[in-house]
């Protein structure tokens, strides 16, 4: 019975007192964009996510990349990684009395989308690593997860393009390389256009020139013409337009 006891608890909490914000977990279901970004010729975007499941619910778990740590995984949670191509070594934890942090290399290619579940083989493991997954599956699950982060790992001496398309946009086109678009919204976030504002929605098509404004505790996700950005808590951002 003690054992039982002790294992449940360990499940639980995670034997951690580090919580991720509250505000990264409040919507989740409007990222399929993102999901489905199509990924720059000249970078890789890698997602990591962790199951929404009962093991080590009360905590969230860190990932590193570069000996730097990029976020914190809650179940039923995922991030985005946009960075160049090249040999990437990710470092996932947990705090479940890890025996060690199992660092992943690989090669991400070019123009390609990885999709890494972080978590351990079994409930009786306490080796955290990373589990390539297969990214049709894996789309439809993260639907209706919460992104939490999009970090950006550019090196600044690559030169970077923007997503290439020869399509002409018109009135009527609804390629997503056409418009910015918002994808989904934690907390308050104001749309300045002109002499108005109003209420960013998900869903909602930005204009050039418009300033999206996020409070203390609001977060923004969207496609700018085809491509992941996110806004951050207390920021003004200026909608480009489209080159």
């Amino acid at each position: 019975m003690q054992y039982i006891l002790l294992t449940l608890l360990l499940l639980l909490s995670g034997c951690s007192t580090k919580w991720e914000s509250a505000a990264s977990v409040t919507t989740k279901g409007h990222s399929g964009g993102i999901l489905n970004a199509r990924v720059p010729k000249d970078s890789s975007y890698i997602y990591v996510y962790r199951e929404d499941e009962f093991r080590g619910m009360a905590t969230a778990w860190p990932m590193k990349m570069n000996n730097k740590e990029i976020a914190k995984l809650k179940n039923g949670a995922y991030f985005l990684i946009k960075t160049n191509p090249g040999e990437k070594s990710l470092i996932p934890a947990s705090t479940v009395f890890t025996i060690e942090d199992k660092a992943f290399d690989f090669n991400a290619k070019a123009g390609s989308a990885y999709f890494l579940k972080h978590g351990t083989s079994s409930i009786f493991s306490s080796v955290v690593t990373l589990f390539p997954e297969d990214s049709a599956m894996v789309r439809k699950k993260l639907s209706s997860y919460a992104l939490i982060n999009i970090y950006e790992d550019y090196n600044p001496s690559v030169e970077r393009s923007a997503v290439a398309t020869s399509q002409k946009c018109s009135n009527q086109s609804q390629d997503p390389t056409c418009f910015t678009t918002i994808e989904e919204i934690h907390g308050k976030v104001i749309i300045n256009r002109g002499n108005g504002g109003f209420r960013a929605k998900p869903g909602m098509r930005l204009s050039a020139g418009d300033n999206i404004i996020t409070n203390e505790t609001a977060t923004l996700y969207f496609l700018q013409y085809g491509e992941p950005k996110m806004i951050r808590p207390n920021s003004t951002y200026k909608v480009p337009p489209r080159s």
